[in-house]
Formats: structure tokens, sequence, C-alpha cells
């Protein structure tokens, strides 16, 4: 094999990897990509009726960091979509994240921000046990926005997201339930937000397209030889390792697409429905395109077991402990570097897979 450096992925992590040791190192690299197309859990295609799709739900890129802006911004320009979430209790829309005026509708009065805060904290004392061995996920979002809106929006929506008990995850899955005690209704306060003029998928062949980088798609890493300087591996790290230390667990998602006439949301792009039992969230995928068009494509987002499409690591201490394990393996490589949220076991957005993977780049060159 005449390529120095083997890539496992070609996601975001993966393509950001390749793409520094081709152009800067002026390395050969070779990308293995399990899937008949490139950029991951971000793939987008046109359906029939022109809408561009996201085949694995929503994804929006945003960042306050501009040296990654800059980076992607090299590949695509962004249509500035700012996203917009709404969530649906018992047949009434409140914005989401939890603002002001959610906390004033909920409560039925008249609240500024102190005052709101003061109420939230005093709700989210009551029958706490002041133990943070014991802390929980369930127990930290009390705390963070007391009881009534916590069984309201966040229990329902967790555990159909979960599967499991919300007392039984992280308090690390807390950080991702942004309260906000003003009414900026945007889900993410960054500077720069948007999704990509043409497609992530059209992007990340963009990063590709170099002659130092070979991709071979449809290819499982595992049913070929391999030869490298360095590999870089972006797939499931308790997969690369035979599981030899027990299967990691993660979240799948199953995706419905059905198209109607109109427009479904006016002004925002994703309903959370946490009193429904079994959608998890509707998507309006014209939304982020920003399209006109006299038809529209909802995504229907269903939770389910992740053995056969892994989404997000289970945030609970088995898992963690788990991937520890994995993790301590991997530092005996010499040759070998896992990244990503496969690779890694890890939670992360885009523009922090695109962060990690500059950083990445720098400490090993």
């Amino acid at each position: 094999m005449a390529e120095d450096i083997v890539v496992i992925g070609a996601g975001w992590t993966g393509s950001v990897m390749a793409h520094l040791y081709a152009t800067v190192r002026k390395r050969k690299v070779l990308v293995l990509e399990r899937q008949p197309f490139v950029s991951g859990h971000s793939h987008d295609f046109l359906d029939t009726h022109g809408i561009r799709v996201q085949k694995f739900g929503a994804h929006l890129f945003h960042t306050s960091d501009e040296e990654v802006w800059k980076f992607v911004n090299r590949f695509s320009g962004f249509n500035g979509y700012v996203h917009y979430v709404k969530t649906r209790f018992r047949g009434e829309l409140y914005d989401w994240p939890i603002t002001l005026d959610t906390i004033q509708r909920v409560y039925d009065r008249e609240l500024r921000a102190d005052q709101a805060q003061e109420l939230l904290k005093a709700e989210g004392l009551e029958g706490q046990v002041d133990d943070p061995a014991h802390d929980n996920f369930e127990m930290t979002m009390i705390r963070q926005v007391g009881r009534r809106l916590y069984e309201m929006f966040i229990k329902n929506y967790t555990e159909k997201m979960w599967q499991r008990p919300a007392a039984s995850l992280s308090a690390e899955l807390a950080f991702r339930v942004p309260l906000r005690l003003d009414n900026d209704k945007r889900l993410f306060k960054d500077v720069y937000q948007g999704v990509p003029s043409e497609g992530y998928t059209e992007l990340i062949r963009r990063m590709l397209e170099h002659p130092n980088i070979r991709v071979e798609l449809n290819t499982d890493y595992r049913a070929m030889p391999l030869s490298y300087q360095l590999l870089i591996c972006t797939a499931p790290i308790d997969v690369f390792y035979g599981c030899r230390c027990g299967k990691l667990e993660y979240r799948g998602m199953r995706f419905e697409f059905v198209t109607k006439p109109g427009t479904e949301f006016n002004g925002f792009g994703t309903l959370n429905t946490p009193d429904d039992p079994r959608v998890l969230r509707l998507e309006e995928h014209k939304q982020y395109t920003r399209q006109s068009l006299p038809v529209t494509t909802l995504g229907y987002n269903y939770a389910m077991d992740g053995s056969d499409e892994p989404f997000y690591p289970v945030p609970t201490m088995e898992q963690k402990n788990r991937a520890q394990a994995y993790r301590d393996l991997a530092a005996k490589e010499t040759n070998v570097v896992f990244a990503g949220r496969l690779g890694l076991y890890k939670y992360i957005d885009q523009h922090v897979a695109v962060r990690e993977a500059l950083d990445l780049f720098t400490q090993l060159a």
C-alpha cells in the first residue's frame, strides 16, 4: 500500500485529518469508509421534490471559534440559518431552550429574571439530598430548572431518548440542556451559524478532493490488510479491539420522511415532542436549507437501539468505565490514534469535531 496515512471513516474528524495530512504534510492518505458516501452522519441528499434532506437527522453548524469557521468556509459557503426549536406539550408550543417567557407561561405570572431564578432554585431544592456522590441527570436538572419544568419538557423526552430512567443517567448530560433567563429563543448563541449552501456531503467531498487522498467507499477496514505509518481511527473503538472489554452501548435513531404540501413550521426548524409516546422530534428540512418550495419534507425521529448504526454514546457510569478500559488500550499504541465521537466514545458536535481534529493534527505533527 502506497499511502503513509490510513484514516478509518470519512465523517468530519476523519476528513479534516485526511485533508490536513494531504495538504500541509504532503502525505499520501487512504480513507476507508464503510458507507457508500462521505460525510458520515452529516450526509445529505436532494429528495424527489428537490428538498435537501439530512439522512441522519438535522445537523446545524454553529461555532464562535473563528479558526474553525474559516477552515470550513474554505470548502463551502454557509446560508446563515439560525436554529430555532419549539417543544410541544399537551398541544401547546413553548420555546426550547426554556426561556423567561416559558417560565412566565408555565407559572402564570410576570417575573423578572432574578425572580424566575429564585423561583426555580427554591423549587429545585425541594426534596433534594445534598450528596454530590449521588448526583445524576434527574437530580441535576431538577436543581437547575425546578421539578415542574423538568417533568413537562425534559423527563419524558430524556427517557424516551435513552430508554432508561433519567435517574440512571450521568449528571454530565445536563450541560446539553440550556436554560435562558432572557427571551433569546435561538438554540445556539454562537457567533457563526448556518448550513453549507450546497450541503454537508458536498463540503466533505471537496475537503477530500486532493491528489494525495484516495477514498475507498463501501469498505470495511477489518476485511483488508493494512500497512501504514499512522492509522487514525474514527470508527467505534470497541469494534477495533474486537469488543474484548465488552461492547459499548449506543442509542441509535430511525428516520421516517414524509412529504406534504405547504410549510409545517413557520419560523423554526425542529419540534420536540416530550409527551408523544413514540416520536422524539420532528424536523422540517427545508427550514435548514432556506428553500422556498410548495411542498415540505418532515423527518420523524425515533430513538432506538444503536447496535446497527451508532449515534449517541450512552451516558452511564458502566459505559464510561468500559470506554476508559478501551482508552487504556489505545494509550499503549505507537502508531494508532483514535478520534471523533465513535473513536473516543464521546458526545461531540460538528464544530467540536473540527476543533479537536485541528488540535490533534497539531499535536501529532
